[in-house]
């Protein structure tokens, strides 16, 4: 197992050296190929240079003289040079504004001088003309600021018959075989690449990455393709060196087979990291999740929330751009001495302001230390319109909010326990009374008037249990939001007149004395009717239940363009108390004693039935007068 792993791994590494190689031959086509594709020497950037250095030196000692060139070495050798580079050249040329001819032939006639540039050995010929401007352009390299050019028109051309000790005709003849040995390169680096390309696919370790795959995953997905990029972009220059080895004079080998390996290595990396992300791009379910853990949305969300407040933001952009102004500013006050006292009046603002609001944050912090303790401390001072002095004031509302809580939270916990034990009596009282009364029937010795008279209390707190049950049970719906409204068009003034007439019996047997005020005309709304007379229906039973004998009811109607409100008077026979808010809690009743047979849970259901229909419905309490308003969304 281990030999095969072995040979696998060798196999990989010659398939790797293949596809380099084939790299590095692909870098040379595209680094040299624009020298070497289908050209010749004269189209190469090295003839370019050469022709442009022989225009150089023969406008320095031809057409400007040289005066100036003191050093007579330098001289001597670069006039050696331009009389080389004058056997292989052949010009004529003519300036343009004086007629003034400069030239290496030996006759200036024009017959003479086109056989000369048309001869076979005159491989290249580059033609000047103003006419179709061509002309060149040649500085006064002496003062190419105030000198003015000269303008020439005629023809340079490079004789190949001209003496191989030239560098020109040197590179000349050497040119065929560097781009024979370049198409040999190319064709032997396809080759390899392809070959390099397949084998690699075969002993690809790609199965095999999945261990460093878990790994990768943790590295940010932008700082992978930044790396990849990096990695691509070095391995890049290091072939566009191995390929100006490959035609360099002399072939340093030492350098290429170093360069060589390194663009082994650099690929390996690449391939590797292409692989790899390849998986995670691939893998859609955790790309998401991997953008968001980029180093770029985290840059993105940080800016996002550093302006979340403007101002904040902005201050934080004015302090480092006053910051890193201090640099240039503290360059120029060494060289103005003048310019000292700005700097330092600027650099004490500056520290005023970070510690004036290091302060400010900072006794920020120790209060809502003592917040979180649960020590409420005197509201923070707040002095200015600053972000700080925002979060100060934010704090300070949170500390209120936070013993409103306690105290609601307190509210609660009461009416919890008072809850309860008012369920608790309320319940064990009428089944007391069943449990007492049935044990009493089951005396031999009871007589049937007595035995008359239990079974009809036994039926009357039978049926007070039941009502109890039947309103905790419709309260419990309520609250958990499972009933359904059944709304249509309904006539409020009828209902209310309904459900009047349904204690019209007991209204005149009580001492209460009714005001009812109705509209003539219906007043719609489009509510569920049989909720809203159980609303009416407990109103009015609480009215015949606590409503002080001898007073007065008043009951009314009426409307605006867009509410009907029904209105409800009474004088309580109890006293209140201070915490009516409370009435509406669930088996709450004004009633403390609870001598009354009420539920405690028809106010509850009440208001939740007039909530359920987006209306409201309000106490208010004036001493003893008890008033309940409803408010509905009228229907025209």
């Amino acid at each position: 197992m281990a030999t095969k792993w072995k040979g696998r791994t060798f196999g990989f590494i010659i398939a790797l050296l293949l596809f380099t190689f084939g790299l590095t031959n692909i870098g040379l086509l595209l680094d040299r190929g624009h020298e070497y594709l289908f050209k010749t020497y004269f189209d190469t950037d090295q003839f370019a240079a050469e022709i442009e250095s022989f225009i150089h030196e023969l406008g320095k000692y031809e057409i400007y003289h040289g005066e100036d060139v003191e050093d007579d070495w330098i001289k001597e050798k670069e006039l050696s040079e331009l009389y080389d580079l004058k056997k292989v050249f052949k010009f004529y040329l003519r300036d343009i504004n004086t007629n003034e001819v400069y030239t290496n032939l030996y006759s200036s006639n024009e017959s003479f001088i086109d056989s000369e540039f048309t001869k076979p050995d005159m491989k290249y010929v580059q033609e000047y003309s103003r006419l179709d401007g061509t002309e060149l352009v040649v500085n006064n390299f002496q003062n190419e600021i105030d000198g003015d050019p000269k303008l020439l028109e005629g023809r340079i051309g490079v004789l190949v018959s001209a003496p191989e000790d030239s560098s020109v005709i040197a590179n000349y003849q050497q040119y065929p075989q560097q781009q024979m040995a370049f198409y040999y390169y190319i064709m032997g680096g396809v080759v390899t690449l392809f070959f390099g390309l397949l084998l690699m696919k075969k002993l690809s370790p790609y199965p095999s990455l999945t261990r460093l795959q878990r790994y990768y995953q943790k590295v940010p997905i932008d700082i992978g393709l930044s790396l990849l990029i990096f990695l691509t972009m070095y391995e890049n220059i290091i072939i566009g060196i191995i390929s100006r080895l490959y035609l360099s004079e002399g072939f340093p080998v030492d350098a290429y087979f170093f360069n060589f390996i390194l663009a082994a290595i650099l690929t390996f990396l690449v391939l590797i990291q292409l692989a790899l992300m390849y998986r995670r791009i691939m893998d859609v379910e955790n790309l998401k999740v991997d953008m968001k853990k980029s180093i770029l949305f985290r840059l993105y969300f940080a800016l996002k929330e550093a302006f979340l407040l403007r101002s904040i933001g902005t201050q934080v952009l004015i302090f480092f751009a006053v910051l890193f102004s201090f640099i240039p500013i503290s360059a120029i006050a060494g060289t103005e001495p003048e310019l000292v006292i700005i700097y330092l009046l600027l650099t004490i603002l500056i520290f005023i302001i970070v510690i004036k609001q290091a302060g400010s944050f900072n006794r920020i912090l120790k209060y809502t230390s003592e917040l979180a303790k649960g020590n409420l401390e005197p509201d923070l001072a707040i002095s200015g319109k600053s972000s700080i002095a925002k979060l100060a004031e934010n704090i300070n509302h949170l500390k209120h909010g936070v013993k409103t809580s306690k105290k609601e939270q307190a509210k609660s916990e009461r009416l919890k326990t008072e809850l309860i034990t008012n369920v608790s009596h309320d319940l064990r009282t009428p089944l007391t009374s069943i449990i007492t009364y049935t044990e009493l029937l089951k005396s031999k010795e009871l007589g049937e008037e007595e035995r008359e008279a239990y079974i009809g209390i036994i039926d009357r707190k039978s049926k007070r249990l039941k009502v109890l049950i039947d309103d905790l049970f419709e309260a419990s719906k309520i609250a958990s939001g499972n009933i359904e409204l059944v709304k249509k068009q309904v006539d409020m003034v009828q209902l209310l007149e309904q459900a009047l007439g349904e204690y019209d019996e007991q209204m005149n047997q009580s001492s209460l004395q009714f005001r009812i005020s109705t509209p003539k005309e219906p007043v719609y709304a489009h509510v569920d009717g049989q909720k809203i007379w159980r609303v009416f229906d407990n109103l009015i039973g609480n009215i015949l239940k606590y409503a002080l004998e001898n007073t007065r009811v008043y009951i009314s109607i009426e409307s605006t363009n867009e509410h009907v409100m029904i209105i409800f008077k009474n004088v309580s026979k109890y006293e209140l108390g201070k915490h009516t808010d409370e009435l509406f809690e669930r088996f709450k009743r004004g009633d403390q004693s609870r001598h009354t047979e009420g539920s405690g849970l028809g106010l509850a259901i009440s208001k939740s039935i007039v909530d359920l229909h987006e209306g409201s419905m309000d106490i208010g309490v004036d001493g003893d007068l008890f008033k309940v308003i409803i408010e509905l969304k009228r229907l025209f």
